[in-house]
């Protein structure tokens, strides 16, 4: 996988059900979403 942490990242659908889940993941990882 990516190293993602302390990166920008940018999620559409975030409104949705997998794309919230997707959001709250990558902000455990500490990234700005």
């Amino acid at each position: 996988m990516y190293d993602l942490a302390g990166k920008r990242v940018w999620v559409a659908g975030h409104r949705g059900m997998v794309g919230a889940a997707t959001v709250r993941r990558l902000e455990q990882e500490n990234c700005e979403v």
